[in-house]
Order: structure tokens, then sequence, then C-alpha cells
């Protein structure tokens, strides 16, 4: 588990910029994920856009009820409960909004972190949802380096749209490192500037 982590950096970086396809709000979900080596699985944190009627909501799965209870129990994986934790009041569905997440690993079962900053003014600090579940099943852990996007609305409904994503870089870097420089680091954009 956490205490066998071997990876030669324990922290991950990401931001990007969103913003809904419509003016108005469609229903339209979308996770953003860290997601594992090989690209194959969400391996640690849920970040949710949601774009309701009256604007978008940004938000976060956190185990149920938290991650000191789940260590202790040792029973909080995919078919226990989990709760929404709303970072941001409902947001505009016209304007560009910014998202910054960074990722700590943690020597402990249960105790990863995740720190989140919408529009550098809100905040959250979370853990990671589905690694939880993966201590759970003992399976074992998944590093991080990626992020994976996934459209949580119904296939192929015609009635959500989505949304925009620009400027996405993500990096991963060892958390010990006063300059955060990156091992790896990835970044496109829709303009020429490098991202990094």
């Amino acid at each position: 588990m956490d205490g066998e982590y071997s990876a030669d950096v324990d922290a991950f970086y990401a931001s990007f910029w969103f913003r809904a396809t419509r003016k108005r709000g469609d229903g339209s979900r979308i996770a953003v994920c860290a997601g594992n080596p090989a690209g194959t699985l969400r391996a640690s944190n849920y970040l949710e856009m949601f774009a309701t009627p009256s604007g978008v909501i940004v938000r976060t799965a956190e185990t149920y009820p938290n991650y000191t209870y789940c260590a202790r129990v040792r029973n909080c994986g995919y078919s226990a409960q989990f709760h929404y934790v709303q970072i941001t009041p409902l947001l505009r569905l016209d304007t560009w909004h910014r998202v910054e997440m960074t990722f700590q690993a943690k020597p402990a079962d249960y105790a990863d972190e995740w720190k989140y900053v919408i529009n550098k003014v809100f905040t959250h600090r979370g853990g990671a949802y589905f690694q939880t579940a993966r201590y759970d099943q003992g399976w074992p852990y998944e590093y991080i380096n990626r992020l994976k996007f996934q459209p949580r609305h119904p296939n192929r409904n015609p009635s959500s749209k989505g949304f925009y994503f620009d400027d996405v870089y993500y990096k991963a870097f060892s958390s010990s490192d006063t300059n955060f420089t990156a091992v790896d680091e990835y970044g496109t954009s829709f303009e020429r500037d490098p991202l990094y």
C-alpha cells in the first residue's frame, strides 16, 4: 500500500481552463481524474464540472464519511457511499474558468491529499476517492502521471453538448524540491505560446 510507495516523485500538478459549450446549462457533466501511467484507470481523485440550468458547479466526490474512518474500517470502496463536495457557487456558463489541482502522496493508507483552486478564489482540500476503493479491494497502489476526461452525462445524449477545454498542463515532481521542478510534464493549447 502507500507504505510501499516507491516512485521517483510524490507530487502531481495539473491546470486547465474550461467553459460550457452552451449559454444555457444542459446537464452536461464531465469528470477530470488523475490517471495511471498506462492511461487505463482513474487512479486517484474525482473532480467534476456540472452544467446546471443556472450555472456551472465544480465539485469533488469524497469518500463517506471521511478518510480517517475508512482507514479504520477498510470498507469504503466503490460500493460504499460517497458524497459530493461543492467547491464553487454557480459559475457563469459563458465564461472561461481556471482549475488548478495538486496531489501529494502520503506514506500511509488513505492519506493521499488533493488541493483544488478554482479561479484563484475557491479552494478545497480532499482525498483520493478512487485510491480509497483500491485499498478496500486489496488492489495495488496506482501511481498517477496524467489526466483522464470522462463524460458523466448519458452517452449519445444530443442535448448534452459538453465543455471546451484549453491550456491543459500537468507535471510530476518531488514535493521536497522547493522549485517544483518537473520530472515529466505535458501541455497543450490552442494558442502558440508554450505552456512550459
